[in-house]
């Protein structure tokens, strides 16, 4: 299966990629992954997969179902996209500060060869999460290296999703 699949891709330029090709997309277009953008401490709306949850039918009822709704109206942490300076990439777990204050985590970030930026998802505290929002990106112990970063829109590339309808 694989010799006909490579040789009938050959004149379309089919290359074979690994798991890092794959989570540049991934990160680019900001979807999410299980045990970096959450986990099963991480609730729904702050992980951004918030429209898994079934809170609006009256025959779906769940334990923690009305936690859930007051969470989705008053989230501490929200995830948003960063744009890291310099050539150095967030990674998973990279504090993410205001100040002396740990505002939120890097759960994936990339130096984006598509778009030419260094990029970070970033679960942060909601009150760090509009556009435009100055931080920095602690290295090491969080204190001795920190590279300057801002909030941005996300999806990093192709944010309308154009590309999958055309």
């Amino acid at each position: 299966v694989w010799d006909a699949i490579w040789e009938a891709g050959q004149p379309h330029g089919l290359m074979p990629l690994g798991l890092d090709a794959l989570d540049m997309v991934r990160i680019e277009a900001g979807l999410v992954f299980a045990g970096y953008e959450f986990c099963d401490q991480t609730d729904p709306f702050e992980a951004g997969i918030g429209f898994t949850v079934p809170l609006k039918t009256k025959e779906d009822d769940f334990v923690a179902k009305q936690t859930l709704i007051n969470r989705k109206t008053n989230p501490q942490r929200k995830l948003v996209g960063l744009e890291l300076q310099g050539n150095e990439p967030g990674s998973h777990g990279d504090c993410v500060r205001a100040g002396r204050a740990q505002v939120g985590i890097i759960t994936s970030g990339m130096l984006s060869p598509i778009l030419r930026k260094n990029i970070a998802l970033c679960r942060m505290d909601v009150a760090y999460s509009e556009i435009g929002t100055e931080v920095e990106v602690g290295k090491l112990d969080g204190h001795q290296k920190r590279i300057p970063a801002y909030v941005v829109p996300f999806p990093f590339y192709d944010p309308e999703k154009t590309r999958v309808r055309s």
